[in-house]
């Protein structure tokens, strides 16, 4: 039972799920504090990292590898929303991983299975993450 194992109920992909749901869920609230701490924990690193295995499978997604990317880059967006070192702690990892999933090929996002909300919450993402940092603008132009 790998750690993206097939899905289904008790995997340990099912339980990722449902932790980036609750991520997802705890900084929708806005409160500062809160967004603050789980960035000193290295939630965003960790969220990184997620999104950064997705780019490196090369395999095909389904609706729970969706709905994973969906809700982590939800959370990045909230995390870095409003506070421009948390920009700058996205970098240049992050902003790879968006470019990434913005270089989709337009025949699978308009397939269906939920593409069309990956490339709205990255879009999102690029807004809340990339825009207002230096750095981040740069590299996100260079790509």
């Amino acid at each position: 039972n790998s750690f993206y194992g097939n899905g289904g109920r008790g995997t340990k992909r099912a339980q990722l799920k449902l932790s980036v749901r609750f991520l997802r869920s705890i900084t929708s609230t806005g409160d500062e504090e809160v967004i603050e701490n789980l960035v000193e924990q290295g939630c965003l690193n960790t969220l990184i990292a997620v999104m950064r295995q997705y780019t490196i499978a090369g395999a095909a997604l389904d609706d729970h590898d969706l709905s994973i990317m969906c809700d982590s880059l939800v959370t990045l967006s909230a995390l870095c929303e409003s506070n421009v070192h948390n920009k700058g702690l996205f970098g240049t990892e992050g902003v790879d991983v968006l470019v990434y999933f913005l270089n989709i090929e337009p025949k699978t996002v308009s397939g269906g299975l939920g593409y069309g909300k990956l490339i709205v919450c990255v879009i999102e993402a690029v807004w809340c993450c990339v825009v207002g940092s230096l750095t981040a603008e740069n590299h996100f132009l260079q790509k």
